[in-house]
């Protein structure tokens, strides 16, 4: 059984829980159990996609039809009479596939064979009507392309300059994202290149910073947010480097630069000679990994910290204006050495100041004041609905409050056996949770939860199990997992719909 914890740097010293919540907290009032509001999920369907080998979930979405799209790579994909198609030079074997599936997930539709790879894909997002709206652009190693889901069909697509990446979270993938004009915003190699709705590329925009993770066009405003992390050092530190997260705003006319956040300079995150330079040690590393604008028109990102003294305190503008909001030890990063900590939060769109943040921390002990565990957000999701809640994907090691008591139409969750695939869903104020859960079946099972969508009172999840059980319905296209043993070059895609606890 695995029990994550990382021992962490915190920049020479370990902030005490009570100084830690004295300067950080913000609007915080005293939360009695339980923990997390709904423990009992109704799970529609829930399914296995792919077939004996590597599998890897990347994006998941509901078209206008209710039917349901993903994305991923898959070593010997099984889709039971699905009518299969292949464009830009792709084959039938090729691993990077699309799929639409029926409404009630019993069915695979269409199979669409795009290239070696696909790391991203997303419909668009926007609650009115418009003629682009049944539009899906998906990116990888073949660079761009959109897709009416209707008929799967490509209706352009375009090849991106330069060398694809290796496929990891850090910087390693083309990302890209659409808006409610039929414009495409692509993200590879730090480079940022705008469509139109017609495929034609209008202009091109360099992120100067180590690694550019991810891209959200905004449906409400003419602009797009890019975000991700640099390796940076210290003139009053040097031997301990750091990790500075990142989030810029450019607007969708010119690409021009409009805002930053976070992004600090990093001499200003450890005192120097003169004590008022910066209130405290920042020296925590930070990574920004994912950003989506919600429902409800606000821009919201996920990312980790690697300690509990990270700008991510801050409002990401000054040292001076703290953000994070904490109700109890599970928001709180206390007694947490270095482990990486899910951070998520708000950001005003036009001025990049943060509205609110907060941590979600496992703790190993039972009564949650232990010691801080592991909770990644690297291969992991972030969506809010129309009421701007926020639903987030990722991988977590031991200690979700209160993680006995899921449960999926009476049916309990596993005990804890290691990698445990985790959906949690927070109020849009950030002051409550409502839902905090894994996927793992008797007898165990776990991966992490890659992608999140939601729709009216519809909650798509799609991630990758590396090993074990995970909740099935009996409908589904596939109860059984192909891979069940935990081996690197083995893991199978898991795709569920659940219902959005706020509808």
């Amino acid at each position: 059984m695995q029990r994550w914890h990382y021992p962490v740097r915190t920049g020479g010293q370990i902030l005490a829980a009570v100084a830690l919540l004295a300067t950080t907290t913000v609007g915080a009032t005293a939360q009695t159990a339980p923990r997390v509001q709904q423990k009992t999920h109704t799970l529609d369907y829930g399914t296995y996609l792919g077939g004996v080998g590597h599998d890897q979930a990347r994006g998941v979405d509901f078209t206008s039809d209710n039917s349901v799209v993903a994305c991923g790579n898959f070593a010997n994909l099984q889709t039971r009479g699905a009518q299969v198609r292949t464009a830009l030079g792709a084959d039938v074997t090729s691993a990077a596939k699309l799929l639409k599936l029926s409404a009630t997930g019993q069915t695979v539709l269409t199979e669409l064979s795009l290239g070696d790879r696909i790391d991203d894909c997303q419909m668009i997002r926007h609650p009115g009507g418009n003629k682009y709206r049944d539009r899906l652009v998906v990116s990888g190693t073949f660079g761009v392309a959109v897709v009416s889901p209707s008929n799967m069909r490509i209706v352009w697509s375009a090849a991106l300059d330069g060398p694809a990446g290796n496929g990891r979270s850090e910087g390693g993938q083309t990302r890209s994202s659409i808006d409610n004009q039929g414009q495409v915003a692509t993200l590879r190699n730090n480079v940022v290149s705008l469509f139109n709705h017609k495929g034609q590329l209008k202009r091109t925009y360099s992120i100067d910073r180590s690694f550019a993770n991810d891209i959200a066009m905004d449906p409400y405003r003419s602009q797009l947010y890019v975000v991700g992390f640099a390796n940076r050092r210290n003139v009053n530190d040097s031997n301990n480097p750091v990790q500075m997260p990142f989030m810029y705003a450019l607007d969708t006319l010119r690409l021009g630069f409009l805002w930053r956040t976070w992004d600090y300079d990093t001499n200003l995150l450890t005192p120097s000679a003169d004590p008022n330079s910066a209130p405290n040690n920042n020296m925590a590393d930070g990574r920004i990994y994912r950003v989506t604008v919600g429902g409800d028109g606000q821009v919201a990102v996920l990312g980790e910290t690697a300690g509990g003294n990270s700008v991510f305190r801050w409002n990401g503008k000054d040292f001076t204006t703290p953000t994070l909001i904490k109700y109890d030890p599970n928001s709180d990063t206390y007694n947490s050495n270095s482990a990486h900590m899910l951070f998520f939060g708000k950001v005003d769109a036009n001025t990049g100041v943060v509205i609110a943040g907060q941590n979600a921390v496992p703790r190993l002990d039972p009564d949650a004041r232990g010691r801080a565990n592991a909770f990644r957000a690297r291969d992991g999701a972030i969506v809010s609905d129309q009421a701007g809640n926020l639903i987030i994907g990722g991988i977590s090691a031991y200690g979700t409050p209160e993680r006995a008591e899921n449960n999926f139409a009476g049916e309990f969750v596993a005990p804890y056996q290691g990698d445990d695939m985790i959906l949690l869903q927070v109020a849009a104020d950030l002051q409550s949770r409502q839902r905090w859960t894994p996927f793992a079946r008797q007898p165990g099972g776990g991966g992490v939860l890659s992608a999140v969508a939601v729709k009216e009172d519809r909650l798509a999840v799609f991630g990758s199990s590396t090993f074990g059980s995970l909740m099935t319905t009996p409908n589904s296209l596939v109860p059984q997992p192909f891979d069940p043993e935990k081996n690197d070059d083995r893991q199978d895609a898991y795709l569920g719909v659940l219902r959005d606890i706020n509808q």
